[in-house]
């Protein structure tokens, strides 16, 4: 076995295990996908040229040189994955580009099974049996397509270079084109020295490796596939604070991001394929969301409150989208919803404060206007008994105990009074002042027959007797 044939095995192996290095990296990556697949068609290539090269026999040479038909459709995956590389996915959108894309390759295939303008008798050489050149039309407009596609890929690239900004970028294209060039560069001297007739080792496939190569080189050292528009929207979505929900239609959940498990305190396969309702305080609220959403085309900032797996309610602050298909039908609905119970919580707490902060400010301004209607009140009483002392000029005046505590019929009135009086009597002197209290309030007795002994009473005790005549 000689060492091209190793060559061949050798690079099937490692264009395969590179493919699915870069396809692991992000499997829901279309950039990866597509990759993958180049690296898979390259490998089978590989592969199919290690069988031919060290087949025993020109049959058997000839059955894998015909088998080799991954070889016709390198060319349009590379220039698939270039597309996407580039960012002309808006092309990718239109089934016409996948048509001008893959068509070619499928007409080869067909052509070269079920005829001979392509593939011919193998012949022997040093490094065993290689591909006949047939004198066909075919076969020089299979080269003419696969040269022009790896210009147009060369083009795109450089194209890309001069027009992007991102300086990672710029440095992960120049990777890539360097590998592309090479295969090219390969690809025009083989065919070329095959028009000579001067057969060398077939040198696409050796050429491929630096392709893989250089491209899983800038992965390694700028993580080149790590980011793309589906990557970075599902990194977004699960590492989001705020509750992410996806519905379908009928407004049953298709799936919900990392917080709204960890709000709602629910696995993720005890809410997927529910109801929306399982989620909602008020079950009949489900159909009536999803009509507001529908009259409205998307919510914002709307209160509503939900239910978690202990029963607890969470208020939140809710915004929700249509989602509609490339006809305009609906597909789905969007609610992103943010906690707000506590915040709801506080301000409950901020209200009732402010009540309560009104009320107190009532009653302290009700209390000032008392105390001055009783100040006014109790001038214009001791206007009254002064006036009463001066026409009647009493000997004795009785009043109200103001220093008895403890009374049941103690009352602000009597206080009041007692006091007054009192003052009044420090201008106006009667002879005694005496100073009462009773256990039957608010009663007249008739104490005519008893006064002088009452009187004695009260002066047989210095406590309840003040004299200023002495």
């Amino acid at each position: 076995m000689s060492i091209f044939t190793l060559l061949s095995l050798s690079s099937a192996v490692l264009i395969f295990t590179l493919g699915n290095f870069i396809y692991y990296q992000d499997r829901k990556s279309s950039l990866n996908r597509v990759y993958f697949l180049l690296c898979v068609a390259i490998a089978g290539w590989a592969f199919c040229e290690f069988m031919y090269r060290q087949a025993g026999s020109p049959d058997i040479a000839y059955l894998w040189i015909k088998a080799n038909q991954f070889a016709y459709f390198v060319p349009p995956i590379l220039l698939n994955f270039t597309l996407i590389f580039t960012e002309k996915t808006k092309w990718l959108k239109s089934k016409l580009t996948y048509i001008l894309i893959y068509a070619p390759a499928l007409i080869l295939v067909i052509i070269d099974f079920f005829t001979h303008q392509i593939t011919i008798t193998p012949v022997k050489e040093f490094w065993g049996y290689t591909y006949g050149v047939p004198n066909s039309l075919f076969y020089n407009l299979f080269h003419i397509w696969g040269l022009g596609i790896g210009v147009l890929v060369v083009y795109l690239i450089w194209r890309y270079l001069l027009t992007t900004t991102n300086k990672t970028k710029k440095k992960q294209i120049k990777y890539f084109l360097l590998g592309s060039i090479i295969p090219i560069i390969a690809g025009i001297t083989e065919a070329l020295l095959s028009e000579l007739k001067f057969r060398v080792p077939e040198l696409t496939i050796i050429s491929m490796n630096w392709l893989v190569i250089f491209i899983s080189y800038a992965i390694w050292k700028y993580k080149l596939f790590v980011l793309d528009p589906t990557t970075a929207s599902e990194n977004i979505v699960s590492t989001m604070s705020d509750s992410l929900i996806l519905l379908d239609p009928a407004g049953k959940i298709v799936t919900v991001n990392q917080a709204t498990l960890n709000l709602f305190g629910y696995s993720k396969e005890k809410l997927v394929d529910n109801q929306i309702e399982i989620l909602l305080a008020e079950k009949t609220l489900g159909n009536k969301l999803l009509q507001k959403i529908i009259d409205k085309k998307s919510l914002k900032d709307y209160e509503l409150t939900f239910k978690d797996k202990e029963d607890k309610d969470i208020i939140v602050s809710l915004s929700g989208s249509l989602l509609k298909d490339k006809t305009g039908k609906i597909a789905g609905f969007v609610l992103v919803s943010h906690d707000i119970t506590e915040h709801k919580k506080a301000e409950e707490e901020i209200k009732k404060n402010a009540q309560e902060s009104e009320r107190m400010n009532k009653f302290m301004v009700g209390r000032e206007m008392k105390i001055k209607e009783l100040k006014k009140e109790n001038e214009e009483l001791k206007e009254k008994i002064s006036q009463v002392f001066k026409e009647k000029n009493p000997e004795v005046v009785f009043t109200f105990d103001i220093e008895k505590e403890g009374l049941v019929y103690h009352h602000r009135d009597h206080e009041t009074v007692g006091k007054i009086s009192l003052e009044v009597t420090q201008n106006i002197k009667p002879a005694h002042i005496y100073f009462y209290h009773t256990s039957a309030p608010n009663t007249l007795v008739n104490i005519t027959e008893v006064i002088n002994k009452k009187i004695e009473a009260m002066n047989a005790h210095k406590s309840q007797s003040h004299s200023f005549l002495g």
